[in-house]
C-alpha cells in the first residue's frame, strides 16, 4: 500500500513537472509570437494640398516621401512588406547586436590561444633541442666510465 502511494506521488510529481515545462514552452511561444509585428493595411498615399505653398526643400522632401509610400503601396497594399522589413530588423537587432559585442571578444580570445599554442610549441622545440646534446654527453660519459672500469 505504501509503495503504491509512493508511485502515485512520483507520477503526479512527474506530471506536474511536465505540465510546468509545457506551460513554460507555451509562454515562451506566445512571447515570441508577440514580438512579430502585426500586419496593418496601408492607406493609399496622397499628396498634400498645400505642397505648392511650401519651401522648395519641404516640397522635395514631401515628393520623395510620396514616391516611397507609392512604391510601398504598389508592392504590398496589405502591409506584408512592411511587416517583413520590421521582422527582419527585429531579428537583426536580436541576433546582430550580441554578435557585434561578442564576436570581437571571441576573435581576441582565439588569437591569444593561437599565440599560447605557438609559444608552447616553441618551448617544447627548444627543450628537445637542448635534450639532444645532453643525451649525447651522457652517452659519451657512460662510455668513458665503462672503459675506465674495464
Amino acid at each position: 500500500m505504501v509503495k503504491n502511494n509512493e508511485n502515485k506521488t512520483a507520477v503526479s510529481v512527474i506530471q506536474s513537472k511536465e505540465l510546468s515545462l509545457s506551460n513554460k514552452h507555451e509562454l515562451l511561444h506566445t512571447k515570441l509570437l508577440d514580438l512579430i509585428p502585426p500586419v496593418y493595411p496601408l492607406a493609399e498615399p496622397i499628396v498634400d494640398r498645400l505642397i505648392s505653398k511650401r519651401h522648395w526643400l519641404e516640397r522635395s522632401t514631401e515628393v520623395f516621401a510620396y514616391s516611397i509610400k507609392s512604391l510601398e503601396y504598389a508592392l504590398s497594399p496589405s502591409g506584408r512588406l512592411r511587416q517583413f522589413f520590421k521582422l527582419n530588423l527585429l531579428l537583426l537587432c536580436i541576433i546582430g547586436a550580441p554578435l557585434l559585442i561578442f564576436l570581437p571578444l571571441f576573435t581576441f580570445a582565439s588569437n591569444q590561444l593561437v599565440d599560447i599554442t605557438y609559444n608552447l610549441q616553441l618551448c617544447i622545440t627548444h627543450l628537445l633541442q637542448a635534450a639532444v646534446p645532453v643525451m649525447i654527453l651522457v652517452f659519451v660519459l657512460s662510455l668513458i666510465v665503462m672503459m675506465v672500469k674495464k
